[in-house]
């Protein structure tokens, strides 16, 4: 290997390079340090396996911490640490990387992690103080399987400059049961695949703008979990895009001068849930908002559960051209504006077709213009706001006889 041994340490102040059909291997109590490089830290395009035990060392490069390119395989049992560098941390172009280790990235000047080939993890990656994004997957995969035991965070992305977890395209991120994402002071862009199982946790937290930007497809499948909180903008921004839902999603505390922003849920897309529960509290604005798009669709259906509250607007507001379709159960309360805004524009209306329950509870107007279908409501607050929204009711079945009698 070549490099300054000290005891079970070598330290090399150049790249180190490992050519295909060559192997670097890392025994159990071995430590490999590479440092003040003025190039990348090791080019890879053979093998490194880092065993349980071992321990590689990077920092201060003048450009990547490692560079995986083609055919080259990071196996890592051990403990990998990259900081500072000019670079990325890790650019994993078309080969793998595999870890049951720990993988810690700090203080890179451009993304942590750029990925076009597979990564699995099941053991810790942890990325903090990154110059750019956390993790940038471009056609590529992140299957995330967590420890069995459960213990401890799987993927820690914290200060990151742009978005923590950028994936796009055809690219794919798995999140498996005990397997947990947990990112502060950045978000998620997504324009390829993300899938949320059973056990899998996503946690969102104290970021600058969206939490969730979404213009691919999110399905957090039943016993998943997302957590957001704490937004500048949109906790959930869905453009052109899906979300499916039949786990819990929850967002809390949105907000930003700018009205749409405020919202917990922007959507120009489709969401579906499925049995699945969102939960939606202190909106800066509106909790959730379907906004009308020349380009866009935008249609809510749901057969779980949707709640939203202390919003300081409207609790949904769905715009013209806009379908919320319900089987299941919408409950609104405490907002300081309409329960439901549905937008009536006479070549355009929004649509709501109800077969389920909305439960309006104090504190928040129900309608405002026409809702489509014969939604049974709950109104549990005091008798003369119950007689309103039961007026309010009447006046909406009313017209939509005449309407029906005019047609004929």
């Amino acid at each position: 290997m070549g490099g300054k041994w000290s005891i079970d340490t070598c330290t090399i102040i150049n790249q180190y390079t490992i050519l295909r059909g060559d192997e670097l291997i890392i025994p159990s109590g071995t430590n490999l340090v590479i440092s003040n490089i003025d190039n990348t830290g090791i080019w890879n395009e053979g093998t490194i396996t880092n065993n349980s035990g071992g321990v590689i060392t990077i920092s201060n490069t003048a450009g990547t911490g490692i560079y995986s390119y083609d055919s080259g395989t990071i196996t890592n049992s051990g403990t990998i640490t990259i900081s500072n560098t000019a670079g990325e941390g890790i650019n994993n172009q078309n080969a793998i990387i595999d870890n049951s280790g720990i993988i810690t990235i700090s203080y890179a000047s451009n993304i942590g992690i750029f990925s076009k080939g597979p990564i699995t993890n099941s053991g810790i990656i942890a990325i903090s103080s990154i110059g750019s994004g956390g993790i940038f997957n471009k056609n590529s995969g992140i299957n995330n399987y967590g420890p069995i035991n459960n213990s401890g965070c799987i993927m820690t992305i914290s200060n990151t400059w742009s978005r923590s977890i950028w994936n796009e395209n055809t690219g794919t991120i798995t999140n498996n049961s005990g397997g947990v994402i947990s990112i502060s002071n950045g978000g998620i862009i997504n324009s390829g695949t993300i899938t949320n199982n059973s056990g899998g946790v996503i946690t969102i937290f104290h970021t600058d703008d969206t939490g969730i930007f979404n213009s691919g497809t999110i399905t957090n499948n039943s016993g998943g979990i997302i957590t957001i909180s704490n937004t500048a903008g949109e906790g959930i921004k869905n453009q052109n895009a899906i979300i499916d839902n039949s786990g819990i999603i929850t967002i809390s505390n949105t907000g930003s001068e700018d009205y749409d922003k405020n919202t917990g849920i922007f959507n120009q897309g489709t969401i579906i849930n499925s049995r699945g529960t969102i939960t939606i509290s202190n909106a800066g604005s509106t909790g959730i908002y379907s906004k009308f798009s020349f380009i866009y669709r935008c249609n809510i259906v749901n057969s779980g559960t949707i709640t939203t509250s202390n919003s300081d607007g409207v609790g949904i507001k769905n715009d013209i051209g806009c379908i919320i379709t319900n089987s299941g159960t919408i409950t609104i309360s405490n907002t300081a504006g309409y329960g439901i805004l549905n937008e009536d524009f006479e070549s355009s209306p929004a649509l709501i077709r109800n077969s389920g329950i909305i439960n309006k509870l104090c504190n928040a107007t129900f309608f405002k213009d026409k809702p489509v279908g014969n939604p049974t409501i709950n109104v549990p607050c005091d008798v003369a706001e119950k007689k309103l929204a039961e007026k309010k009711l009447d006046d909406v079945k009313k017209t939509k006889a005449a309407e029906e009698k005019t047609k004929k």
